[in-house]
């Protein structure tokens, strides 16, 4: 199926397996996504295909572009080594990052465009149009460079673009297209703060608000109406104890704990050493302000609370 890098037989079933074995305090990331491809049949002939279109979104260091990368990993039993490197990736994924696409003084938007067209179909032209395409930092991108992720990602799932002066036309119906950003998160943030729990706020709450974003960045640009799921990775609570050493031995990320004690009641922060963003001010006072009343009502104990948050504010 799909040429050299065609997918694994039993798609939800490996990719639940690999996320059960790596993916630490994301429990509801992983049954979203396993549900998704589980609803996924692109070798179906009975059906009509379209690309899956999958939102990542959450604040730095959550674990958005590790799953990712585990999800090519169960869905492509062979791997390519990397060009100039000895490391190897699964043969049909291909990364983009945003930052490679935000400055306009390197490039034209015209060679943005066309550059993002000719590596996706060099991509599914080698792995006969089937791939994960990952696009991480996806905030960062000029907006009309973004523009052209519209039609293959739609019901059309049509990729044009030229190469070597030939003019192709390729299929996207077999491609799951990964979009990673932190667009969103104040909403996530400030919906947090209204439920007692992450696991209470209503899944189609969270897409609404993340996609209302995502439209609302690109203005004009209708991404959102394109993205069939929204995933959040949402802060990790005091339940995902330990999860600071897994994610520092994963070598993806590095974190540093810090503890404090209020009232007696001694409170953790995981925090990412490295972020590319920082959240607004607005919303971290809001946290600030919630977690203190929080901690200021509590009953003096030894409870330990553990946020996943970059508390790095400006």
């Amino acid at each position: 199926m799909g040429g050299k890098c065609g997918f694994v037989l039993n798609p939800s079933i490996e990719v639940e397996k690999i996320l059960n074995e790596h993916l630490v305090g994301q429990d509801r990331a992983k049954e979203i996504i396993v549900n998704e491809l589980k609803l996924w049949h692109p070798y179906d002939n009975k059906q009509v295909h379209q690309p899956m279109v999958l939102a990542f979104t959450g604040l730095t260091g959550t674990g958005k572009t590790m799953t990712a990368t585990l999800i090519a990993d169960a869905l492509f039993n062979q791997r390519e080594k990397l060009e100039n490197s000895d490391k190897t990736q699964p043969a049909g994924l291909l990364m983009y990052s945003g930052a490679d696409f935000e400055d306009t003084a390197t490039s034209t938007i015209k060679e943005f465009q066309e550059n993002f067209k000719t590596r996706l179909g060099s991509q599914l032209q080698k792995c006969s149009g089937v791939a994960v395409v990952v696009f991480d930092e996806i905030q960062k991108v000029i907006p009309q460079v973004v523009n052209v992720l519209v039609r293959p990602m739609s019901e059309e799932a049509i990729l044009e673009y030229k190469q070597d002066n030939v003019q192709h036309k390729i299929d996207c119906s077999k491609v799951i297209f990964i979009l990673i950003s932190d667009i969103g998160t104040d909403a996530m943030t400030k919906l947090l703060l209204q439920y007692d729990s992450r696991d209470e706020i209503p899944l189609i709450t969270l897409s609404r608000a993340v996609k209302s974003a995502m439209d609302e960045q690109w203005h004009r640009l209708q991404l959102g109406k394109a993205i069939h799921t929204v995933v959040p990775f949402l802060p990790l609570e005091e339940e995902q104890e330990g999860v600071t050493e897994y994610f520092s031995r994963s070598s993806l990320m590095t974190y540093s704990v810090m503890s404090e004690t209020f009232n007696e009641v001694e409170r953790k922060k995981v925090i990412s050493k490295y972020g590319a963003r920082t959240i607004s001010n607005d919303v971290m006072k809001k946290v600030k302000a919630h977690l203190s009343k929080m901690f200021t009502e509590a009953t003096p104990c030894t409870t330990k609370f553990f946020l996943f948050l970059d508390m790095y504010t400006q």
